[in-house]
Formats: structure tokens, sequence, C-alpha cells
């Protein structure tokens, strides 16, 4: 749709005069140009203002200037540019100091002499020995690579389940890569990895990657999937040196809850396994505050969101999180994120209704429909 037509839509929609257009006309173009219109789950030929257009359309009248106003006022749209940024700060500002103070015990200098651990063959073979997987397909492995270019693509895999042809090549090109700098009786070559890195972009509740299950008694998620191979000795745990394994998972984006979460997840497992000999850390590159939340205490707004809810995007894995208020999103996050590649489910669920395939009734599909990984 021309923009132009796509304006004059959106201003017939909210009823604006020519005051109320001159005011709000060009922040809506202004974000549609640099970020919104980038949703990669827009259908072909559809822009943000049309959506926008259709989403209020479908709401009462005396309920669009309210909506309108949150999404212009709180609505926090994460684009491609700005996590590949934060995807470029992971390993220099996150990831390398770390190696630095691993390759500086072992030298005895101090991990701030910069110049001289970069120059050590301690620092080099520490840094090949690192093993970095992608926890899903939000990981940007490419990026990732492509920023650090002395990272070889052989220690870099876009997956944590690594299938078992695979383990023994990245054993063998390690070993290979090491014998190249290293003479050949250095204790430092080995076809073992050290150190395990751990990508992923979003997590808004920390569950599906390290929960402690207080009233199960049990930890959940990604990390302690990859941590009970690891204590099992499978064929992951051979990629290793037993001895000691270093686990850093670096996640580009995440809430104050969720980083609450899987620290506290890892505090209870180091407790918990006093004689493991893994150290774990987590690492978000940016932090989201929780001044960004809706929460249940503006009833104004809930009141909206509760109104225009659509129970039938419960599916099991919606319902595992806290669900009394379900129109707050999954685990009540209650946040106005979008990622320009989907919308998260913890996003309050007025923004992402997916389309019910089972019901010919006419459903509020959300200004930035989700695709969902977990069906009925």
């Amino acid at each position: 749709m021309r923009s132009d037509l796509a304006d004059r839509l959106l201003a017939k929609v909210m009823n604006w005069d020519a005051n109320d257009v001159s005011k709000f006309r060009p922040d809506i173009d202004i974000l549609s140009q640099m970020k919104y219109d980038e949703y990669q789950q827009y259908f072909p030929g559809l822009r943000f203002t049309e959506s926008l257009a259709s989403w209020l359309y479908k709401m009462d009248f005396e309920d669009r200037s309210k909506l309108f106003l949150f999404v212009r006022n709180r609505l926090i749209f994460i684009s491609a540019r700005e996590m590949n940024q934060l995807v470029s700060q992971a390993f220099p500002d996150f990831i390398r100091p770390r190696l630095y103070k691993s390759a500086s015990e072992i030298i005895g200098c101090s991990e701030y002499s910069v110049n001289k651990l970069d120059d050590s063959l301690e620092y080099k073979a520490i840094l090949r020995k690192s093993l970095f997987l992608g926890l899903s397909d939000g990981a940007r492995t490419d990026v990732m690579r492509r920023f650090n270019p002395f990272i070889s693509h052989e220690q870099v895999l876009p997956f944590y389940l690594i299938p078992e042809e695979k383990f023994q090549e990245l054993k063998t090109k390690l070993k290979t890569d090491l014998e190249k700098f290293l003479d050949f009786e250095n204790k430092l070559v080995s076809d073992k990895f050290s150190n395990l890195i751990l990508l992923d972009d979003f997590t808004a509740s920390g569950t599906s990657y390290f929960k402690y299950d207080e009233k199960e008694d049990k930890f959940r998620g990604k990390v302690n999937k990859i941590l009970n191979k690891l204590l099992n000795e499978n064929n992951l745990a051979q990629l290793f040196d037993t001895e000691k394994i270093d686990i850093l998972l670096v996640i580009y984006i995440a809430t104050t809850k969720a980083a609450n979460i899987i620290n506290n997840a890892i505090t209870k497992w180091i407790e918990k396994n006093p004689n493991a000999k893994i150290n774990i850390q987590f690492e978000p590159i940016y932090q989201l505050p929780d001044s960004i939340n809706v929460t249940k205490e503006e009833v104004d707004l809930c009141k909206l969101l509760k109104k225009y809810y659509d129970p039938h995007i419960e599916s099991d894995s919606y319902l595992n999180g806290k669900h009394d208020a379900p129109y707050l999103g999954f685990d009540e996050c209650g946040l106005p994120i979008i990622l320009n590649h989907n919308t998260p489910n913890n996003s309050i669920p007025i923004l992402w209704n997916e389309t019910n395939p089972n019901t010919d009734e006419v459903q509020l599909v959300g200004l930035f429909p989700r695709v969902s990984r977990h069906k009925k």
C-alpha cells in the first residue's frame, strides 16, 4: 500500500482532524521508515502504518486513542542493526576479558596486560580451545563470526545439540590448529576444549535457559540439559577437559527478571554440585529495566488488554508460566517489546495475537503478528 494512502486510512480510523495529523503523522512515518517496516513476519507488501490502521479499526472507537498512544510512547522495537551492535560487543567487552584472565593465570601476569596477553601463545591456545554454541536460531553465530574473523569457523556452531558425527571432527580440527602454532610437546596441545560459550539473543523470563524449581527441587532449561550431558560424560563431555570447564552464557538482551532467575539457578546448581569442576557465569550484554514493563497497577491499561485478550493463544507451553493475568504475556512479563524477526510471547498478547486457524470468527490479529514454535 502506498504510504500516503496508508496515512489517510490511519487518519480516518482515528478520526483525526488536521491538527492531529500534523502532530502524529511525522512520528508514525519516521518510526515506520527507521524501524517498524522491517518486521519480518509482515506478509509481502504489508507495512507498519496499514497494520496499525487495521489493528486499531478492530477496536472500539473509544479505545483507539489510548492504544495508539501506548504504541507511540511505550513500544520498544529492537531492530536488526541494534541487535547486531550488541553482538559486536559480546566478544571484546564480555568474552575476551575472561579469556585474558585464564591466560594470565597460566603466564603469571596481570589480566590487564593486554598487549602481552594478545601476543602470548597461551591466550591464542585458550581462544582456540573455546567452543561457541548457539542456543536458538536467534543466536546470530554468523554475525559473531563476521565481527570476530580471528575465531575459527571450526569452533562456532549455530546449534547446541551437536550430532555425534561432528564430535571427532571438532576434536581433530582443534588439535591440528593448536599444533600449527605450538610445539608438539607443549602441554597446551590437546583435542579437548576448555571453554564453552553459549549464545542467544533474548530472554524475558529466563525459564527456557536455566531455572531452579524450588517446589520440585529440579533444574530446567537448555543450560541444565548441557550440564547434565557434561556430568554424565556422554559424547559432549568428551569434547572438554573435564578437569576444568568454564561455561559462559551470553545473552544479548535480558530482562532484570530473567537475569535474577538465571543467576539464582547458577548459585543453586553450584551449591548442589560442589564437586563438579565446572564454572558457570551469565552475562547479559544489555539488561532491560523493570520500568518498561506493563504491570497490574496500571488498571486502565490492563482493562483494555484484558478486553481484547484472545485465550486461543494459550498453548500448553504458554500455561507453563504464571498465568493469573495471561493478558500480560507469558509468565506475566508484561513487555512492550518487539524483536525485528519475531515478537516474544512474553510481550503483551494484544501486540502479537496470531491468526486462529480453527475458527471462522474474525480474530484480533496483532499489530506485529507472531509465529510461534509451540502449537496446540
